[in-house]
């Protein structure tokens, strides 16, 4: 991340587990001008809030059908 640009970073949750919150701090924390973005199947809103109190520019769900991405 410190060499290339990166206009933004998307995070799956499948694959990070409960390890994506540190993530999401940490990216917070080092990079604040590159937007994180969450994705996870868990349709839980306060899950969703958790992760963007986190540091999340928003959360994407892993399910959305395709027109809720534009």
């Amino acid at each position: 991340l410190s060499t290339d640009h990166y206009d933004l970073i998307v995070l799956d949750e499948r694959a990070l587990g409960e390890g994506i919150y540190v993530l999401i701090i940490e990216l917070e924390r080092s990079y604040p001008l590159i937007p994180v973005f969450a994705l996870t199947a868990n349709k839980s809103l306060v899950y969703q809030k958790h992760l963007v109190d986190a540091g999340a520019e928003d959360v994407l769900l892993a399910d959305a059908p395709k027109e809720a991405l534009e």
